[in-house]
């Protein structure tokens, strides 16, 4: 009896360290691997109010300024630009709604204050492939005194991230 437990683990014994016979089997899986073009963009910082509300005598209302948000962009292609306009369309005669974008600190090249109207216009060019965070954006509101009262409105400012040409 002992000598066939014994038999028994010098069997097993000899399976577990791989004397025994073996199969290896190996397989293979193929993988197809890509990156398409990558171009988003994100405004944060919500809403704000400019309201032009004093002036000296004789003098044209001063305009009002924030910097009411910020904006950041992610993309993998160089040469990008951010245009913007108002999706609501031109704003009231006599007035004028502009903005200006910080250019990324990595590239690009900011168009300075541009007067926002109902058709797109440049407001950051030349922008280089890499994730750029919290860019600052400063709108400013300016009318002159002919623009009479307006009542508070909203105004939607559409930015896209777009190719340079």
């Amino acid at each position: 009896m002992k000598r066939t437990i014994c038999l028994i683990l010098m069997t097993l014994f000899a399976i577990a360290s791989g004397s025994g016979v073996s199969a290896q089997s190996a397989g293979t899986q193929s993988i197809n691997v890509n990156i398409q073009p990558i171009a988003e963009l994100k405004v944060s910082g919500g809403s704000t109010s400019l309201s032009i509300k004093e002036i000296s005598a004789g003098d044209d209302p001063v305009s009002v300024s924030s910097t009411a948000g910020y904006y950041s962009i992610s993309t993998n292609q160089s040469g990008k630009k951010i245009t913007g306009y108002l999706q609501e369309g031109n704003t009231e005669s006599g007035t004028t709604l502009s903005v200006t974008l910080q250019a990324p600190g990595a590239g690009g090249s900011s168009i300075g204050e541009v007067n926002l109207t109902a058709q797109p216009a440049d407001l950051v060019v030349g922008i280089p492939a890499g994730a750029h965070q919290n860019c600052p954006m400063t709108f400013k509101f300016a009318a002159t005194v002919e623009a009479g009262i307006i009542p508070s409105s909203t105004r939607t400012v559409v930015l896209t991230l777009t190719d340079n040409s």
